[in-house]
């Protein structure tokens, strides 16, 4: 069975079903979806990230969104949201997802100072899966290093400008490449 990761963002046409798309595109034997907690159920991505997405050249597939569900959670490995409020939201769907529930972007950060900080040490023949199931394990004990804050947040953009679109797109992109890169360049040990 793949390592299942849900995306989660308020309406499920936005900020969600890109950065599930790049996180696919980077991983391989990983399943990865999006959901919102306030989805436009059956919408595609909104037109302005569509527009973000072209500008920053960007390739994105046809999308539907869904709304969360309780059953979704908890067939998740790893659930990332966009703000704090959203995880909060998943929390109350599932408490016991408690280890399995980050920000996207605090994800991204522990991942980074996993990576940076010489703590990842894999087999040179483990796959992504299994990579992130220890990612996982290491980053619930950095739980608390980077504070709930704007740092942790992706800001909607929906029905803003073309600014606010491009800024999304460009925190999302660089949220997926940092949690990618981990996955890909952890150091590798003798099996």
């Amino acid at each position: 069975m793949a390592f299942e990761i849900l995306v989660v963002c308020t309406g499920n046409i936005c900020r969600s079903p890109v950065a599930a798309q790049l996180l696919a595109a980077g991983l391989d034997d990983v399943s990865v979806t999006s959901a919102g907690v306030a989805a436009v159920v059956g919408s595609d991505i909104a037109p302005g990230m569509v527009g973000a997405t072209g500008r920053a050249g960007v390739s994105i597939a046809p999308h539907s969104a869904r709304q969360i569900t309780e059953a979704l959670v908890r067939r998740a490995d790893l659930v990332l949201t966009m703000d704090i409020d959203q995880r909060s939201r998943v929390l109350g769907l599932v408490p016991s997802a408690l280890k399995r529930v980050y920000t996207f972007r605090e994800c991204a950060l522990i991942c980074g100072y996993l990576r940076d900080s010489g703590e990842l040490h894999w087999p040179v023949r483990s796959d992504d899966e299994s990579r992130l199931l220890d990612l996982m394990d290491r980053a619930g004990q950095q739980r608390g290093r980077f504070p709930p804050g704007p740092d942790l947040v992706i800001e909607d953009p929906y029905r803003g400008e073309a600014e606010a679109y491009d800024r999304a797109l460009a925190e999302i992109r660089a949220a997926a490449d940092q949690i990618v890169r981990t996955v890909r360049e952890g150091r590798y040990c003798s099996p």
